[in-house]
């Protein structure tokens, strides 16, 4: 057990700043030569007639090698010559000679928040590249990557996500290039994981609708599995799916064309055995989706991703990587004859270069150096103006700091010297944009006119506080004190006078009202029961039981007996079908009572929280749909996570990042936006996950944005009688008050060190533990220990773990102490751990008491101690 403690109570790393790159789909990757042996032009001939060659154009030859120019001679010099990852690899699968630069070569795929290839995600990802490259990824740095994904593809009895199949499609690519160091995975079950993904229209779904790229992926996996019962037909139709999204411009994309989805999805048909260039393939206007891949080619060689991103983002970083495997694809086809009409290539240093038209962002900008009192302002805050022609690291946080001065150094990415100042130990300059601190490197970080950009050398590295640009100028503006607490408990006061007189249509106010510490009126269970008594209890949706259990019990129901009815069985005996939502408020649901779940259950609290970790998104939150974080699936994931927060490494990680991620998205208001628009219930279901985290959405300083918090933010969407909420106004909307006063009602209980979604309940049939220590407070040099009562009041034979452990003031678990009993029913017992204090030092003593420690049945909340002198 001592291994298994240890795991659950070792502290996580803090993370450095690192480079982070975009994920990608897994395209072709045998070893391509530099050149083609033969010049012969295949398929569609009738599409592309001979006197096509004499018209303005490039072939798909021509512009791999002027892709390897543009890499050898642009991004050469804008990127301090480094090739990541894809970077890499691309250039090595289109046979570029890498030996013409002193490139600085990186093989290695690590996200900021997985540099360790815990993720799935990470794991393909890494595999990917090092099989492009012809190495071994179950030979990697003391590691068996591909032993470790088919071990996961393995235990996955859900449909397939994206990375699930692109997990396969390594599997697969592994096992062509290795075959005399084969790894075996259950091919049956991954085709049917994969075939289960498919929707009604043909196209393959992430969540709860199809994609154009997962169908892209999943026809090409599917591609190699024909002989598989239901993989032909699949085929059939997603390439029929695919076909139907066929815009006039030849692209294959839902409604905005993006140049590395397109990509993807060309490297599926091809897959597949699609002739692209048909009759089928090509619409009216003569376009083929070949063709459409050229949408966004610059004049430098590159791609951009989406229309506009030139200017003010780095989006053809990844397209151009994305665009390039595809022609390395498209080469590998057949395709390299093919002539793109309208596409010219730059011959780099040929003196046929266009000149640049020149574009220009102005910013704010100010160099800074402690001191003792204040500050020492080398560069006072001032306007400078960005030129793409004059500074080659463009509209960046780093093209602001060029902008303003050359004398700076860099070692990689990072900044180390200004003016001759440089990095020493912790010690180093740091960079804030509009007051916020950004947790990546200065030449990722876009910025756009007007922002402000500070300059400053922390002597606390990261965690220094970088001056406001108000101190800078000396326009610091004196804010109001608003008594916070008491316009949440006026405001929702007043919405619950309101709510009382209606007819309480939404269940979710009983929970409200319960945290709140008012009365939930006896219709409300009724109602409740009464539902489940007229559905026999069945519902067509997971997130149907489990708003019922949390409901029910904050009304004072039994959920596990409801007319005979157990909705808690129906969760986590339950198909999950709804995908990553149902997981979520399934685990909430699941602990809003400390519910026990059976051994034999579909679905333990553990594998439920290793899906919801699986589900993340690459820039570290959690989404509906798509492969960017949404903020509002975001915060109910660290709700879910956050009570397992000190228990698992995993989990605070993971929460950790996706907190970061929510301080970095909140707007100035206050608030967030989603959907494209701000609103209320974003920002309530934020202040949710923060109170659930023990966060204070008032006044810590990661969510406060010039001197607004979450709710100055909610109070800007109050009705005009004040007893309401509007979602994007201060029109009422019904569900958005809701939404409002959960948010309170978790300030509510935050404040009085509870939780939301902890519901006290009559413990009939369950274990209770109470904590009956008697001190607040240990101290240094001192034997101290922790005391809990445990009480079984089930039938059965139960046991209750304690483990009290000591951490440091950088969360690292010093020492512990562990105690086991078994409980007979009715039994009340006394469990004790002791352990002596250090002489010296900031320590805190934490608790945990599990039921059972393999499947992390809690019973208690974490108990917190703090260690004085």
């Amino acid at each position: 057990m001592n291994k298994k403690i240890k795991q659950f109570l070792s502290a996580i790393i803090i993370f450095l700043m690192t480079f982070t790159n975009v994920n990608f789909g897994f395209l072709n990757t045998n070893k391509v030569m530099a050149q083609e042996n033969s010049n012969k032009s295949t398929n569609g001939e009738n599409y592309q007639n001979k006197e096509e060659t004499k018209i303005q154009g490039s072939t798909i030859n021509s512009v791999i090698n002027g892709v390897i120019d543009y890499y050898n001679e642009e991004h050469f010099l804008k990127n301090q010559g480094q090739l990541q990852n894809y970077e890499y690899s691309a250039m090595y699968r289109a046979g570029a000679d890498l030996k013409k630069k002193s490139w600085y070569l990186d093989e290695k795929y690590q996200t900021k928040y997985d540099k360790e290839w815990k993720c799935l995600g990470t794991k393909v990802n890494q595999s990917t590249v090092l099989l492009d490259l012809e190495k071994n990824p179950n030979d990697f740095e003391g590691r068996n990557l591909i032993n470790e994904i088919a071990k996961e593809v393995d235990e996955n009895t859900s449909f397939f996500s994206q990375i699930d199949i692109k997990a396969v499609i390594t599997l697969d690519e592994y096992n062509m290039k290795f075959k005399e160091k084969t790894v075996n995975y259950n091919t049956q079950n991954a085709v049917q994981g994969v075939l289960k993904a498919q929707c009604e229209d043909g196209g393959f779904k992430e969540r709860r609708s199809s994609s154009p790229i997962n169908t892209a992926y999943a026809i090409k996996y599917l591609s190699r599995h024909k002989d598989i019962k239901g993989a032909n037909e699949a085929i059939v139709k997603g390439v029929n799916y695919l076909h139907k999204l066929q815009k006039e411009d030849g692209g294959i994309y839902e409604a905005t064309f993006i140049t590395g989805y397109s990509a993807e999805v060309i490297s599926g048909l091809l897959a597949a055995g699609e002739d692209l260039k048909s009759e089928k393939w090509t619409k009216a206007s003569g376009k083929n989706p070949v063709d459409s891949l050229f949408t966004l080619w610059k004049q430098n060689n590159s791609f951009d991703n989406k229309e506009g991103e030139s200017s003010n983002n780095r989006g053809w970083l990844e397209a151009t990587w994305k665009a390039f495997y595809t022609l390395v694809d498209l080469k590998k086809a057949g395709y390299g004859d093919y002539l793109v009409k309208g596409i010219d290539i730059n011959k780099y240093g040929k003196g046929n270069e266009e000149e640049l038209e020149e574009k220009t962002c102005k910013v704010n900008v100010s160099i800074v150096l402690p001191k003792a009192e204040g500050y020492d302002v080398l560069i006072k805050p001032k306007e400078v103006v960005i030129s793409n022609k004059k500074h080659k690291n463009g509209f960046t946080a780093l093209g602001s700091l060029e902008a303003t001065t050359s004398l700076y150094e860099l070692s990689g990415k990072m900044v180390t010297s200004i003016f001759g100042y440089e990095n020493k130990g912790q010690n180093g300059w740091i960079y804030s944009v509009n007051g916020n601190v950004p947790s990546i490197m200065p030449q990722d970080m876009d910025v756009k006119p007007g922002d402000k950009i500070i300059w400053y050398y922390s002597m606390n590295g990261i965690s220094g506080k970088v001056p406001s640009w108000e101190e800078l100028t000396g326009t610091i503006i004196n804010v109001e004190k608003i008594d916070y607490d008491k316009t949440i408990r006026e405001t929702a006061d007043k919405v619950v006078e309101k709510i009382l007189k209606g007819n309480l249509e939404f269940d979710w106010y009983a929970l409200a009202l319960n945290k709140l510490g008012k009365k939930v009126p006896d219709t409300m269970l009724s109602s409740m029961s009464k539902k489940v008594k007229d559905a026999k209890g069945i519902f067509d949706k997971e997130t149907d039981y489990e708003k019922l259990v949390i409901c029910m019990l904050a009304a004072g129901g039994d959920p596990t007996n409801v007319d005979s009815y157990n909705l808690v069985d129906k969760i986590y005996n339950s198909t999950m079908s709804q995908g990553l939502n149902a997981y979520i408020f399934g685990l909430i649901a699941l602990d809003s009572g400390n519910y026990e779940i059976p051994k034999d259950a579909k679905f333990t609290r553990s594998k439920i929280i290793r899906y919801i970790l699986r589900a993340k998104t690459e820039d570290g939150g959690w989404t509906y749909s798509g492969f960017k974080a949404d903020v509002d699936m975001t915060a109910m994931a660290i709700t879910a996570l956050a009570p397992y927060y000190n228990l698992r490494e995993d989990v605070k990680e993971a929460i950790d990042n996706a907190v970061k991620l929510l301080s970095k998205l909140q707007t100035e208001n206050g608030g967030y936006i989603s959907w494209d628009k701000e609103n209320s219930c974003s920002a309530a279901t934020v202040m949710v996950a923060l109170c659930t985290l023990k966060i204070d959405p008032i006044k810590d300083v990661r969510f406060v944005k010039k001197g607004k918090n979450l709710v100055d933010s909610l109070m800007t969407f109050i009705t005009k009688d004040g007893d309401g909420f509007g979602y994007i106004n201060d029109k009422l909307d019904d569900f958005s008050t809701e939404q409002v006063l959960r948010a309170f009602a978790s300030y509510n209980a935050f404040k009085e060190n509870s939780l939301l979604y902890k519901i006290d309940k009559v413990n009939k049939g369950k274990m209770e533990v109470e904590d009956i220590t008697d001190k607040k407070e240990f101290k240094l040099g001192s034997l101290e220990k922790i005391k809990v009562k445990v009480t079984n009041n089930s039938n059965a034979l139960k046991n209750a773990t304690l483990v009290m452990a000591l951490f440091d003031e950088n969360e690292r678990l010093i020492d512990y102490v562990s105690v086991k009993r078994k409980l007979k029913a009715g039994d009340i017992v006394e469990l004790e751990g002791g352990l002596k204090m250090p002489q010296n030092g900031k320590y805190n003593v934490r608790a945990f008491v599990w039921e059972d420690i393999n499947e992390l049945n809690p019973l208690t909340e974490v108990i917190s101690v703090p260690v004085l002198k």
